[in-house]
């Protein structure tokens, strides 16, 4: 006999708990792995942390996720998604917020000396944002789909049934 899913309750809030502790989980795994490897050793690229630290950490994320919401394949991929984009919020913002200043104090720098140079770096800092905001996406969406992987694992491996 299975038994009942690890958070009671109605579809959407059990849903949404479980998102939010696999998201918890997969953040801190991506970014406390990552932090505790850059200050080991400094000489190593970006993209072996990212495949060796990061992916994997929200992997297991929505792993958890997907594990707690119970053994239904559907409802684990889509806590597992939710849980991915969950763990990425908080990287996000704290990349993009030095970003967003930098880039406005620039403009006010050169907007005071002449309105040409500011409305040029303005636009230049426009262009940089819209290529940010797209990476931002990628980011998210290959979180997502991994973390949604990682549900799908845990589901499977979970012996609870879905809440009703």
């Amino acid at each position: 006999m299975a038994n009942e899913s690890a958070f009671g309750g109605d579809t959407l809030s059990t849903r949404w708990a479980s998102a939010l502790v696999g998201g918890g989980v997969g953040c801190a795994l991506a970014t406390g792995s990552t932090a505790a490897f850059h200050f080991l050793t400094w000489s190593v690229p970006f993209w072996v942390v990212l495949t060796v630290l990061i992916l994997p950490g929200v992997g297991v994320g929505g792993a958890v996720a997907g594990y707690l919401r119970g053994s239904e394949q559907r409802e684990g991929v889509l806590v597992g998604g939710l849980a991915g984009v969950i763990s990425t919020i908080p990287g996000l913002v704290f990349v993009s917020t030095p970003l967003l200043h930098s880039g406005v104090e620039l403009i006010s720098h050169f907007a005071d000396q002449s309105y040409t140079a500011g409305l040029l770096i303005a636009v230049v800092v426009a262009i940089a944002a819209v290529i940010i905001a797209s990476v931002a996406v990628a980011i998210v969406t290959i979180a997502a789909v991994i973390s949604a992987i990682g549900g799908a694992i845990g589901a499977a491996v979970s012996d609870s049934r879905p809440p009703k």
